[in-house]
């Protein structure tokens, strides 16, 4: 049948039953529903758009590196006006020895370095989760605003390889998922052919998707949805036939 991190006999059961219900071929049913089960994986797989993955990694970028912009509303962090005129100045001049000074002073920005831009800095502060848990001084590269951006820009390239470990799967079984979640991360194997079981085989090769999956339950739910719908398709096959019948 179709399996892949799981193997479920109730999935199995519906399938047979829907097969028998609607008079289908063995095989053709387990294509369709393969296809439908990873598609259903990959909306279930975050994040839900690709706009929402970016944004939650620009996030993340930054709060490890502050932009310069952070200092146009310093007044919140500083209450005192004059002071955060005073930063915003210095920031625009990158007077680096005047505002290190300023912040080694103040408790509410004693947690804000100045210094160069490093990029290991944002690995160090991702939890098991790949999300950025930061408790240590934030890292203001005032000369390297512009390395900021761009190492942004490459983690959001990264954005969906968890959802193109199914994507690629209904890709490779003749869906069409958007671009953004087709990269070649997933694995078919076609054991239709054979004769005596036949099945799909559907690997996610993303190696922290195991990790998602332990937190969101992504697989057993998808299987459970794509089991439902199965048995009520079944479901109404069988009154049809009943009607027709004049049961």
């Amino acid at each position: 049948m179709i399996t892949g991190i799981v193997r479920s006999e109730s999935f199995e059961g519906a399938l047979q039953k829907y097969r028998v219900m609607l008079g289908k071929d063995l095989t053709e049913v387990i294509k369709e529903q393969a296809k439908l089960l990873a598609k259903r994986l990959a909306e279930l797989t975050p994040p839900k758009s690709q706009k929402q993955g970016k944004n939650a990694v620009s996030r993340d970028v930054h709060k490890v590196y502050l932009r310069s912009e952070w200092f146009t509303d310093i007044f919140q962090f500083t209450r005192n006006s004059k002071l955060g005129d005073r930063i915003q100045d210095e920031v625009r001049q990158q007077n680096t020895p005047i505002l290190q000074d300023i912040f080694q002073n103040s408790s509410r920005l004693n947690q804000i370095r100045i210094e160069s831009f490093e990029p290991s800095k944002h690995a160090r502060a991702r939890n098991a989760r790949g999300q950025v848990s930061y408790h240590h001084p934030f890292s203001f590269p005032l000369g390297n605003q512009g390395s900021i951006e761009d190492f942004s820009k490459s983690k959001e390239a990264n954005v969906g390889f968890a959802k193109s470990g199914w994507g690629s799967c209904l890709k490779q079984l003749g869906g069409n998922p958007p671009g953004w979640q087709s990269k070649p991360l997933g694995e078919i194997e076609d054991g239709t052919a054979g004769r005596d079981e036949k099945f799909i085989r559907m690997t996610n090769l993303v190696s922290y998707f195991s990790s998602l999956n332990d937190r969101m339950n992504i697989v057993p739910r998808a299987m459970e949805g794509r089991e439902r719908d199965m048995i009520k398709a079944a479901e109404v096959a069988l009154d049809k036939a009943k009607s027709k019948a004049g049961l």
